[in-house]
């Protein structure tokens, strides 16, 4: 998978995620052709989303905690001009800190949901999409059977999108998972293993 920059959008991981919004969307729209980057009437598809759309895919994300769903879900819904309620908003406020994804994607994204209007005016991210890239880059790259060679940039694996849970499976928060363990057992684990100590001691 190739990456041309570490902003919003610019990487195929990043696409296979738009794909799978997209997918999903369709879905629930009943559209097979429904699709955020490049709608056949932006004003339809504001329309779709704005009516319960946006926040039926937001539930279906949470549901399942897949976070970097949820946060390119707003990435792109900001770029429509999609209107999002209050509470749907806090979601996006409240998730990103916890998605794991490169830095300056994070403050683009942070910008974004500080910015935005909300009222129906599309806001702009400003990533440098591939061609444009190739473009900026090209005195330094030459053309391959693989495309333009030297425009890939070195990628984090712990900082690329996840792709959607499984129906019935749910996405681990690894740190929340960390901070369990660190507290022990609780509940019936923790009772059990007191009893185990207690029979220990007195044997």
């Amino acid at each position: 998978m190739g990456a041309w920059g570490y902003g919003l959008f610019q990487s195929d991981n990043e696409l296979d995620t738009i794909e799978e919004i997209n997918e999903e969307a369709g879905k629930l729209a009943n559209d097979p052709l429904f699709n955020f980057e490049f709608p056949k009437n932006h004003d339809e598809v504001v329309a779709k989303l704005n009516a319960g759309l946006f926040h039926q895919l937001l539930a279906k994300f949470q549901a399942k905690n897949w976070k970097h769903g949820i946060i390119y879900l707003g990435a792109l819904s900001v770029q429509l001009g999609v209107k999002i309620g209050d509470e749907d908003m806090r979601v996006l406020r409240d998730t990103l800190p916890r998605t794991k994804m490169y830095d300056e994607a994070r403050a683009q994204m942070q910008k974004g949901l500080d910015g935005y209007k909300n009222d129906g005016e599309a806001w702009h991210f400003e990533s440098l999409g591939l061609e444009d890239t190739i473009q900026a880059r090209g005195e330094n790259m030459f053309p391959s059977s693989h495309g333009a060679m030297g425009m890939n940039v070195l990628q984090d694996p712990d900082k690329v999108p996840t792709p959607m849970p499984k129906d019935g499976d749910v996405e681990v928060d690894e740190e929340e998972e960390g901070r369990k363990k660190e507290k022990g057992p609780t509940g019936k684990d923790a009772l059990t293993n007191k009893a185990k100590l207690k029979a220990w001691l007195s044997s």
